[in-house]
């Protein structure tokens, strides 16, 4: 069973994609049919497929569904070994808001702070993790300097938060 030597990124990925490819309401519909159908069962990735494109036939017209299945690539995701084929993009508007604020930290040069600094006080631990890791990973060691980050901190208080 080749699907089990899937990475599970890649699989979960390929969750993901499917998904993009049929709507978020359809994949639910989907992945309840597939519990009450399959349940207390293992089954190979070729009985899951037959499920899908019978489950794609059954809920898109005919046109939509073979668009669908030619999206899917099946092969290529499941059975070729290697990364997902296909770059998918997992930001949200919540990491994109915590990377911008970084960055503007980081076009600041610590002269003053952003408009909407005190956002940060409403990002969840994800955010502020995501706001920290921009810092981090800038690519010029000049930009961020020890005084920046101590301008930061005298913002936003980091070097006591409890999260």
């Amino acid at each position: 069973m080749r699907c089990l030597s899937c990475p599970d990124e890649k699989g979960s990925q390929f969750i993901y994609y499917l998904e993009t490819l049929i709507g978020e309401d359809s994949m639910k519909d989907m992945l309840q049919l597939y519990m009450v159908t399959f349940q207390q069962m293992a089954i190979t990735q070729q009985v899951l497929r037959t499920f899908y494109e019978e489950f794609v036939y059954d809920n898109f017209d005919n046109e939509s569904a073979t668009g669908i299945l030619i999206a899917t690539d099946w092969d290529t995701w499941v059975l070729e070994p290697g990364l997902a084929p296909y770059p998918l993009d997992f930001s949200t508007s919540q990491l994109v808001q915590a990377q911008d604020l970084a960055e503007d930290y980081i076009a600041l040069g610590g002269s003053e702070s952003p408009m909407n600094y005190t956002d940060y006080f409403d990002f969840i631990a994800s955010q502020q993790l995501a706001f920290v890791q921009t810092l981090a990973v800038t690519e010029s060691e000049s930009v961020v300097t020890a005084d920046l980050l101590a301008y930061i901190d005298s913002d936003l208080n980091i070097t006591n938060a409890t999260n």
